[in-house]
């Protein structure tokens, strides 16, 4: 028991110290930030520290291009109904189009209008759909299917998708 004791404690340490390190990583980060250079802006040297810094945020926080995600989503998952769509975010602008152009004139987000721009802009890769409106009338669960888009486009639009 003893032994199994010992190597539980290593496993449990092992796990703290990563734990720790990745705080520290975390902290060093939000320093780096919190750190910004004093500048006075008539000061082309200072100036110049601010761009390097800003320039040097930028690529530090670089992310994986969005465009080339892609998400499988399942609507009415485990019932005879089920049915499911490939989605491919289109890009932040085409995306951010899609969402604007859905709504009605009151704000609200139209089904109908989502389904045929993000059809139109390839964001639906499978199933093809040749008609929306037959589509969404001959399937369960349109409502849902729309939500899984909208959401779909703000998780690339916010730089999630993985």
């Amino acid at each position: 028991m003893e032994n199994n004791e010992n190597v539980n404690n290593k496993n449990d340490q092992k796990d703290q110290n990563k734990v720790t390190d990745i705080k520290d990583k975390q902290d060093q980060s939000v320093q780096e930030i919190e750190q910004r250079p004093n500048f006075n802006p008539t000061d082309i040297e200072g100036q110049n520290k601010l761009t390097d810094w800003i320039e040097g945020l930028a690529k530090k926080s670089a992310i994986k291009n969005q465009m080339l995600c892609q998400k499988v989503v399942l609507i009415d998952e485990n019932t005879p109904n089920m049915w499911a769509m490939l989605l491919h975010f289109p890009g932040v602008t085409e995306a951010s189009d899609i969402q604007t152009d859905s709504m009605n004139d009151e704000g609200a987000l139209s089904l109908g209008k989502l389904f045929a721009k993000a059809v139109k802009a390839g964001v639906v890769v499978s199933p093809k759909i040749d008609d929306v409106d037959t589509f969404i009338n001959t399937h369960k669960s349109a409502g849902k299917a729309g939500n899984e888009i909208f959401n779909f486009l703000n998780a690339g639009i916010n730089g999630d998708l993985k």
